[in-house]
């Protein structure tokens, strides 16, 4: 098995052949940052690389949140509007990657996955989650973009 990618956002643990990948700021109900994207999609393409892996299953830390959307304090801030485009276009691109990892992903839902979290939900080949789990897309009641 080849050594997984240094990720600072995500937990990646491997037992035989079920890879778990964790979303892991529970503080701040796993928010989907930059960074957590970017993790996310290393994770996930060693997750497809790595013979031994048969399974992902896919949760988020803590028992609040799988995932409760965009990080917002990463809008503004010093990104030009163009940044904030291409940092938008990585989460589409996380999507598709994970329709192409070639293995099912098996997303264990432990609390709210909202927004942005609602589509990483979304694009898991099976969910599993705790009975008071809640699912939506708040963000369309406020007008964020």
């Amino acid at each position: 098995m080849s050594a997984a990618p240094p990720l600072s956002d995500v937990l990646l643990e491997v037992d035989g052949a079920i890879a778990t990948v964790t979303l892991n700021r529970p503080e701040q109900r796993n928010p989907l940052s930059s960074s957590m994207i970017r993790d996310l999609r290393l994770a996930l393409d060693w997750c497809k690389q790595e013979a031994a892996v048969s399974v992902v299953v896919l949760t988020g830390a803590g028992d609040r949140a799988f995932c409760a959307g965009a990080d917002l304090s990463s809008f503004g801030g010093e990104q030009s509007p163009l940044e904030l485009h291409h940092g938008r276009h990585a989460l589409a691109e996380l999507f598709m990657e994970m329709n192409e990892i070639g293995k099912p992903i098996v997303g264990r839902i432990n609390g709210h996955a909202l927004a942005g979290g609602f589509g990483l939900a979304c694009a898991c080949d099976l969910l599993v989650s705790v009975e008071s789990a809640t699912f939506g897309t708040p963000e369309i009641n406020v007008g964020c973009p």
